[in-house]
């Protein structure tokens, strides 16, 4: 009987589905290159894809960018960090959001978010499964020094 109960019992807490999944953050990186930042959507969009129920979240926080300085003979001399111009993460949210649009992902399962300020200019890639808590932004810092916004003719990226 008591081998029966705990059977039971066993099978009963194997039924019950798992709230406690958390969000997940899958990437972060700061500026780099329109190649990169469609490459790594591109593999955030395949991992959304294994999980049809889960969404992904993508946070843009505004920072200092990454300028490489290089020599006359093409060598990386060294690394700048220089101010962003105003609005480059909804410059770039932008980008994203079109990307999304160019590869058939419904407007439903990506969150873009401008996340604040931070040190660096930052991006974060999150999947959330379903149950789980959204991400929240976490800025940094209250504001960054910001030059005149820069006006990106082919769009940002140069996409057309």
């Amino acid at each position: 009987m008591r081998i029966l109960f705990l059977i039971f019992i066993l099978s009963f807490l194997l039924c019950i589905p798992v709230f406690s999944q958390e969000a997940v953050k899958i990437d972060e990186f700061t500026n780099t290159t329109c190649d990169d930042y469609w490459s790594r959507t591109s593999f955030l969009y395949t991992d959304l894809n294994r999980n049809l129920e889960a969404k992904a979240y993508i946070f843009v926080y505004q920072g200092k960018l990454t300028k490489l300085v290089y020599d006359k003979k093409g060598n990386l001399k060294r690394t700048d960090y220089v101010s962003p111009p105003k609005n480059e993460a909804n410059e770039l949210i932008g980008y994203f959001e079109r990307d999304a649009a160019f590869k058939d992902i419904p407007t439903d399962k990506v969150t873009f978010v401008e996340g604040g300020f931070r040190e660096k200019f930052t991006v974060e890639f999150w999947i959330v499964p379903v149950g789980a808590n959204p991400p929240k932004p976490t800025p940094t810092l209250e504001k960054v020094k910001q030059r005149k916004p820069v006006r990106h003719p082919f769009g940002y990226c140069g996409e057309l």
